[in-house]
């Protein structure tokens, strides 16, 4: 039951920094519900990735508004995929985290963008400004991959998962 509670509590304090992401810091475009995602992706595997990216991305299209299910579509996406990837990698280097945040938003951004664009929400692909799509997927990646290694370092001291060098797996140490 803790465990749940601290899950929820991540999702919670994200939405509300995209909240006042969205609202301070718009052409920033700053995609503070990616950081659970990667970070649980990177250490659970890719089902519980893509799950905390349906939820963390169902999160998104509520308060953000839009086509309800896009970012839900891209941050699962993006989850199950990082949490493909996951085995390979060594979790704790700052390198990884930003590279692996900034992958999570260029996917989850991408796909929001082409699904809301495919459903007709923002006209079609051939009359949006390329130029505006892509820089708004560059300024998410570029941001992300900024706030990655800091947002991991606060949900490993807030969320108590430890990686323990004998046991060699990611486990949750209260």
């Amino acid at each position: 039951m803790p465990r749940f509670l601290l899950s929820a509590a991540i999702v919670v304090v994200a939405v509300m920094a995209q909240i006042v992401g969205d609202r301070a810091a718009a052409p920033l475009g700053l995609d503070f519900l990616v950081l659970p995602v990667v970070f649980m992706s990177l250490r659970r595997g890719s089902e519980v990735g893509a799950g905390w990216g349906f939820v963390c991305g169902l999160c998104h299209d509520m308060v953000g508004g839009g086509v309800l299910g896009a970012h839900a579509f891209g941050k699962a996406l993006a989850g199950g995929l990082l949490g493909r990837l996951s085995h390979r990698f060594d979790r704790n280097s700052p390198l990884l985290q930003a590279l692996a945040t900034a992958a999570g938003a260029l996917v989850s951004t991408s796909a929001a963008v082409l699904l809301r664009t495919a459903l007709g929400a923002e006209g079609s692909l051939l009359s949006t400004p390329l130029l505006r799509i892509g820089g708004l997927v560059l300024a998410t990646t570029v941001s992300s991959a900024v706030i990655g290694p800091p947002g991991f370092w606060a949900l490993v001291r807030l969320s108590g998962w430890r990686y323990r060098d004998g046991e060699g797996k990611w486990r949750f140490y209260a």
